[in-house]
């Protein structure tokens, strides 16, 4: 060891040299905490600049302050400084050089649209494109060989992390790596002591409470306090920090960066950049975290914040970007992701490479790998010294087989950061695989194996898979099993794994294993991938059956397959598991209640309300249920409850709106107060509506619902207009298509919807919805053979969903006519029993079974079951509708009467139902309430020609001749065409 009395001098992060100062000195700074290890160090007045964590000197007091570490006296520090500096030579050794406001010089700025010859647009990427890109990088490639060469002919030619020189060619030499690793291993193994208490500290400063179980990493967001910023934190280094850890592209660093960028938002809450970094911090890092509600909360924090300084900016759209990703809406992530790279509105906007990695990994996940790979170039370009987007594309060359480009892209990672896990995997998979090069590649394996780096998990479980099958070529069984083992834990759904742990006599028992499934479900989820979430959450539930949230999630992907019956079955399951589960309950009423499967609904909220009659998601659940039965009163009173207890649920917002909306649409508006209340109503659902898109802008369904508020307040342009516009902002999003298709419809724009439904099934061929609404437009465009085409896909999709068998039978009835007629109600009255029989609660299954029977003659059975629809669904004006047609027939006409009554009570704003009910009143002898069902008529729609041929007869009975024959005329005035013309010109000449 050299004298105490050596002297040194110490460099910091911020370039600051410091001293000299004695050992002893040094020494004491290192316990009362001035020194924190980071410092670099040399012997003064000659010496070499080397960490001080690397030097032999301090390693005991560096562990000693590690083991007990004290809060830093600012006052108690700079005494000591003062008394242990032997001269003052920090500007003289080193000026301190001038900070950059921004990180740009770390990372390069994105050009600004208009910039002039720097400017850059996002290409449009085809096989051509993609070649020359190429192209491109094999010069690079050219040029960066070029330079290796060069290095490796001088004496300091560059090594590595194990002091391996780099060979003239492109392979890295690793023969004599064992004698190295040892020899160096026992170097560094105090500084590998130091590294692991570092390690502990950081873990103990960093994770949160929450993170005792020790699996995954928190996200953090920046806490809002009164207090004033310190003026001893310096934002920018601390930018500078985080950026510099973020650009070795370990995922470790990464985390680091995290905390400084937490530690930057909070002493300065309203610099973007900040914030922006820090949600692609959290973007990195979300696959490797819990995933939990408060991670999703830490990150919607963030963007709330960055929405809150500046909306529009592109960094507040990056950070939505994050949010997006994280909540499994990737589709209008992606189209996030493109829009703000087509219109950055910030100047020198420094996140640009982030956003071509974020757009190069969808494109990994669809498959894409040549686009993706493109993406991913580009990032590199952008900031050559970022290594993630360099590790994407070798993944991506790898994947394409272009093993040659896979391998100088692995390199030029390694080039970046020696100590890189990933480079070193990377290049043993292509040696592995692509070159058969065994040596070389357990020689990779075995340098990357010994590094304990976090990696992306498909990838780690894929090169530790390779490693264990060439150990095994090798005859190293037992290694074998070790990193076979390894690799199960990681991911204890891999079947080749779990075969080869047996198969080497290792056990597959795996601790915790069906938390690591669930996670990995979900991410599957989130991917969009449900085929493969659904395997994933059903092995988690057979390891272990008392997982009820496997059993949920494993419902929320089936129902995404459209496989209804069991997904209702899985939540049935998860209830059985956790009687308390509230979530399955609901979840369980909203399938049922899609299936119109409305009396297990209100039985399956009844059963979770039994511990809480006033609990939020029951009364949600209420509402849901209810405005689905179309009982729009109660789906508001069961709404406004539960927004009293919780106001910010962005789906209760978007139900108390449609609501509203529903309400304001369909209540007569015949007296003073009823206008007052639909103008109340569209008042609240602007409220509602309006606040649903404040706090969560990217939902399909909030947006949709203020389409349809401006259409109720504005007209319907208004409301296609803003869906057309979001159309164009999130292309690959079909919820708006589908949207704009149904307004189409609702506005008997039967072509357009047709249109629309077709660019969806052509998005997506296996959308339900989509393949429904297609079939609908075709039957209202009387394209029978079309219809059926499209009720028949959808009924493959999901066999057990009634609806498009339902409408099938519906369209055999309606097409009945002719000879054939008989038959064709025959075969539809077949299919309305399966439907039945598989959903005997089926709306309108009954009135169209009564329908049937009407037309075959058999009144009795047909009144029979239009009391059964009734019961079943007392909130649909159709059996009350086809009752009134029945009694007229019977010439029962109060009966008659009284049921049109009802029906208007459900369909309040249909002129025709007026019409219809004035009949009956009038043939019942009701003039004057016949009189009063025509003025109501007239309100609703003065236009519709049918009132005045009535309002004819009642004059005619009432003796008014000249009254009778001015209606009759203005009745072939309005319908010049009308079938009984005849009869309405013979009452006009007599």
């Amino acid at each position: 060891m050299k004298s105490t009395s050596e002297q040194w001098v110490l460099k910091f992060e911020t370039e600051q040299v410091k001293g000299p100062y004695s050992t002893d000195a040094v020494r004491k700074m290192i316990l009362n905490g001035t020194f924190s290890g980071n410092e670099q160090i040399c012997a003064y007045p000659e010496g070499e600049w080397t960490s001080l964590t690397k030097q032999p000197e301090f390693y005991e007091a560096l562990l000693e302050s590690l083991e007990n570490p004290v809060e830093v006296d600012q006052k108690k520090s700079q005494k000591m400084e003062a008394e242990t500096v032997v001269r003052v030579p920090v500007k003289s050794i080193l000026p301190e050089q001038p900070q950059n406001e921004k990180v740009d010089s770390l990372i390069p700025p994105m050009p600004v649209a208009g910039d002039g010859s720097n400017e850059f647009q996002l290409p449009v990427f085809d096989p051509t494109d993609s070649g020359k890109i190429r192209k491109q990088n094999e010069k690079q490639m050219q040029k960066l060989a070029e330079i290796k060469k060069s290095r490796s002919s001088n004496p300091g030619a560059a090594q590595n992390f194990y002091g391996i020189s780099l060979a003239q060619s492109s392979d890295i030499d690793l023969t004599d790596i064992k004698k190295i690793q040892k020899k160096e291993l026992k170097k560094f193994f105090p500084f590998a002591l130091i590294c692991l208490a570092l390690l502990a500290v950081f873990g103990f400063l960093v994770l949160s409470d929450d993170e005792a179980s020790g699996a995954g990493w928190v996200l953090l967001a920046p806490r809002h306090t009164a207090a004033s910023a310190n003026a001893d934190i310096d934002v920018k280094q601390l930018k500078r920090k985080a950026v510099t850890n973020i650009q070795r592209g370990q995922l470790e660093g990464v985390l680091l960066a995290q905390k400084y960028l937490v530690e930057a938002a909070e002493e300065s809450p309203r610099d973007l950049e900040t914030l922006g970094l820090l949600c692609m911090v959290h973007q990195q890092l979300w696959p490797f975290t819990k995933q939990t509600v408060q991670d999703l909360k830490s990150i919607s924090m963030v963007m709330q914040n960055a929405r809150s300084v500046n909306p529009i900016s592109s960094y507040s759209e990056s950070c939505q970007v994050t949010f997006l990703i994280a909540k499994g809406q990737s589709k209008e992530a992606r189209s996030l992701v493109e829009q703000t790279l087509d219109h950055i509105v910030d100047d020198k906007f420094s996140l640009g490479p982030f956003l071509y990695s974020i757009k190069a990994e969808m494109l990994e996940s669809d498959l894409n790998f040549l686009n993706s790979a493109a993406y991913y170039d580009q990032a590199a370009k952008l900031w050559n010294t970022w290594v993630w987007p360099k590790f994407g594309l070798a993944r991506m060359d790898f994947k394409q087989n272009k093993f040659a480009e896979a391998r100088a892209d692995y390199q030029s990672m390694f080039e970046l950061d020696k100590e890189s896990k990933a480079a070193l995997y990377g290049l043993g998979l292509v040696e592995y695989k692509g070159f058969k090069n065994n040596e070389k590649a357990s020689q990779y394996f075995a340098t990357g194996y010994q590094l304990k780096q976090v990696l992306p998990k498909s990838f780690h479980v894929e090169a530790l898979l390779a490693y264990a099958q060439l150990l095994i070529e090798k005859n190293d069984r037992s290694k074998a099993l070790e990193v076979a083992q390894k690799g199960y834990q990681l991911n204890p759904s891999h079947r080749g794994l779990k075969e080869l742990v047996l198969t080497l006599g290792g056990s597959d028992r795996v601790e915790n294993a069906q938390t690591e499934i669930v996670l990995l479900g979900d991410q599957f989820a989130r991917a969009g991938d449900h085929l493969a979430a659904v395997a994933q959450y059903k092995a988690a539930f057979e390891i272990d059956p008392r997982n009820s949230t496997a059993a949920m999630n494993a419902a929320k992907s089936l129902w995404a397959l459209n496989q209804s019956r069991e997904a209702i079955s899985w939540l049935q399951k998860a209830i059985q598991v956790d009687p308390k589960l509230i979530s399955a309950y609901t979840l369980k009423a909203d399938y049922e209640s899609q299936r119109y499967s409305f009396v297990e609904a209100a039985k399956t909220l009844q059963e979770a309300g039994k511990g809480s009659k006033q609990n939020y998601d029951v009364l949600k659940g209420q509402a849901l249920l209810e405005f689905r039965k179309n009982n729009i009163n109660g789906a508001i009173q069961f709404g406004e409850r539960a927004y009293k207890m919780y106001d910010a649920d962005v789906e209760l917002l978007t139900i108390l709106a449609q609501a509203n909306i529903s309400y304001y649409l369909n209540t007569p508006s015949s007296v003073k107060d009823a206008l007052e209340k639909k103008n109340t109503a569209l008042k609240e659902a602007q409220k509602l509506s309006g606040k649903a898109i404040d706090l969560e802008p990217s939902w399909p369904e909030s947006q949709i619902t203020y389409a349809k508020f401006l259409a109720a307040y504005d007209g319907p342009i208004r409301g296609e207009t803003y869906l057309k516009s979001k159309i164009k902002d999130f292309p690959y999003t079909t919820e708006y298509r589908i949207g704009l298709a149904e307004f189409y419809k609702n506005e008997e724009k039967f072509n357009e919807a047709a249109e629309m439904y077709q660019q969806v099934v052509d998005l997506e061929p296996k959308n339900k919805k989509a393949n429904f609404g297609l079939a609908e437009s075709y039957r209202a465009l009387n394209n029978a053979t079309l219809a059926q085409r499209y009720y028949n896909a959808t009924s493959i999709l999901d066999p057990s969903d009634v609806e498009p068998l339902f409408s099938n039978a519906k369209l055999l009835f309606e097409t009945a006519g002719g000879k054939e007629a008989k038959a064709k109600i025959t075969q539809a009255l077949a299919k309305f029993n399966v439907v039945k029989e598989i959903n005997p609660n089926y709306p309108r299954v009954s009135y169209y079974l009564a329908k049937c029977y009407l037309e075959l003659g058999d009144f009795q059975k047909a009144i029979d079951l239009v009391r059964e629809e009734k019961t079943k669904n007392p909130n649909i004006a159709d059996p009350f509708l086809l009752a009134a047609e029945i009694y007229y027939r019977k010439e029962q006409y109060k009966e008659c009467a009284s049921e049109y009554s009802q029906a208007i009570k459900l369909r309040p704003s249909s002129a025709e139902l007026y019409v219809k009910s004035s009949i009956c009143y009038r043939k019942s002898d009701a003039i004057d309430i016949a009189e009063d069902m025509l003025n109501i008529a007239k309100q609703v729609e003065s236009g519709y020609p049918d009132i005045y041929r009535e309002e004819g007869y009642i004059y005619e009975k009432q003796g008014q001749a000249a009254k009778a024959q001015a209606s009759f005329e203005k009745y072939l005035e309005l319908s010049p065409n009308a079938p009984d013309r005849s009869v309405v010109e013979s009452r006009l000449r007599h």
